[in-house]
């Protein structure tokens, strides 16, 4: 269920990287009883308790190790388009009013905050990722689709923002979106399935966004299946003669791969699944590069 009235974190000391000081502590211990990962959650507050997080101008950003960096900016009829730029071009194009994403960031007082919200949600060690955006002139956004569960921390600006879930169908807007606005220290919890959109106001704007990157069961599903024994097997290493007629497979082959697969996930699912957590963790560093 979604949080209605924005709670206040203005206890905690700068330093002290915890969930507690990213949300409360009442807070922190009410979310992760009732609301992990599945409901957005607004927290209102100063932003210095988000030292190490959240205490960076666009320069630093701009000189912070970190993967790649997009630029949004439109073009001359008016489309929103997003572009992959190089480091000498970062500083030029916020100047000129465009947009830039950086992503997985990563500084001292960054990786400080991923090992503490690592260890207060029990996460799977260095899938954390840490995002920011800025803009000298916030545009705003159409209805976005969040695919990844995310902690939006606002540090400089402000914005106005619509947030909302449909419990009857993920991939439709919901009707009545909740209005939110987010003043330096607000940090929202956008679960995956959760709409957003935002307004446009025209001001300057900052935002460092941290993705928990809990493991999906399709991801570990797949783990279990490319590193389980069973594969090994002789018989599963057997050409498989005259695949196709035309388009389609050759009578007898659909059956045969069925039951290959009842076979492997029975034999998997009658031993002990060993899923090792440094296995994993490189497993989802591998699959998730982009």
């Amino acid at each position: 269920m979604e949080s209605t009235a924005p709670p206040r974190a203005d206890s905690t000391l700068p330093g002290a990287e915890s969930l507690a000081a990213l949300l409360s502590a009442e807070t922190a211990a009410s979310f992760t009883a009732d609301a992990w990962p599945t409901a957005p959650l607004v927290v209102a507050g100063s932003v210095t308790r988000l030292h190490g997080l959240a205490d960076y101008d666009v320069e630093a950003l701009i000189k912070m190790d970190k993967s790649h960096t997009t630029a949004s900016l439109r073009t001359l009829d008016g489309v929103l388009k997003s572009i992959r730029v190089k480091a000498d071009q970062e500083a030029g194009l916020h100047s000129a009013g465009a947009t830039l994403a950086f992503h997985r960031l990563a500084s001292p007082g960054l990786r400080r905050w991923g090992a503490a919200l690592e260890r207060d949600l029990r996460l799977v060690e260095g899938m954390i990722r840490v995002n920011a955006a800025a803009s000298r002139r916030a545009e705003g956004f159409e209805p976005r689709f969040s695919t990844e569960d995310q902690f939006v921390c606002q540090t400089r600006g402000t914005q106005r923002w619509r947030i909302g879930m449909n419990p009857e169908d993920a991939f439709v807007e919901p009707a009545s979106p909740r209005t939110i606005d987010l003043e330096p220290g607000t940090v929202v919890f956008l679960p995956r399935g959760t709409w957003h959109a935002a307004e446009a106001t025209g001001n300057e704007t900052l935002q460092v966004t941290v993705q928990p990157g809990l493991a999906t069961l399709r991801e570990v599903l797949e783990y279990v299946l490319l590193t389980s024994n069973a594969l090994q097997r002789r018989e599963l290493g057997g050409p498989i003669l005259r695949m196709f007629e035309g388009e389609k497979t050759r009578a007898g082959v659909d059956d045969k791969v069925r039951s290959a697969l009842r076979d492997l996930v029975g034999g998997i699912c009658t031993g002990e699944l060993a899923i090792s957590p440094d296995g994993l963790r490189k497993y989802l560093r591998a699959r998730r590069v982009s």
